[in-house]
């Protein structure tokens, strides 16, 4: 199982997937999540590395 840590996030693969995971950003009640600029530039480039290692 591979797991990639950002400042604010983390990936782990799973056996059928990926898991993310974020004590850091703002959840809403219906599990939506605020981000900020910086933080969603984080995580498209992690997300972008995700996809480079599939």
């Amino acid at each position: 199982m591979s797991q990639y840590n950002t400042r604010h996030f983390v990936a782990a693969q799973l056996e059928d997937g990926w898991m993310l995971q974020s004590e850091h950003v703002t959840k809403l009640q219906n599990g939506d999540w605020i981000l900020d600029r910086e933080e969603l530039e984080e995580l498209s480039e992690l997300l972008q590395t995700l996809l480079s290692q599939s």
